[in-house]
């Protein structure tokens, strides 16, 4: 190993940096084009945002109160010709009408959704029935 010798200069320390006036400021044409969405958007008329916008119309559902989900509460549905035809049947059936419908097995149903809860295994084959249609 070398030993440092008093003829080597001294490594300078980094300078501090001094704070950009405009810090968070984007530079460049991306940046631009940003700021340009960003101001036409203050200028549009403003949209339904949050539980407003998430909010839907249960005018069209219809509650079925035989039908309980696992929370207790009562089924709900579109009431359309496929939900009126699950309704009230068990998850089997569903399977197999699914499978009629759909032209697939109901192993390969019950591959594909079978990770699912049941509530969502009957909305996704009930999506499929109307699909198929």
């Amino acid at each position: 190993m070398s030993e440092i010798t008093a003829t080597q200069a001294p490594v300078p320390a980094k300078r501090a940096r001094k704070p950009r006036k405009d810090k968070g400021v984007k530079r460049g044409a991306k940046a631009k084009a940003t700021a340009k969405a960003t101001a036409k958007a203050k200028t549009q008329a403003p949209t339904k945002t949050g539980a407003a916008q998430l909010k839907p119309n249960l005018d069209n559902y219809t509650r079925d109160t035989s039908v309980k989900t696992a929370s207790g509460a009562p089924s709900i549905d579109v009431n359309d010709s496929v939900a009126q035809s699950l309704r009230g049947r068990d998850l089997g059936a569903v399977y197999e009408i699914a499978a009629k419908k759909v032209g697939e097995s109901v192993a390969a149903l019950r591959k594909r959704y079978g990770h699912l809860n049941p509530g969502m295994q009957r909305m996704n084959l009930g999506n499929r029935i109307r699909g198929s249609r």
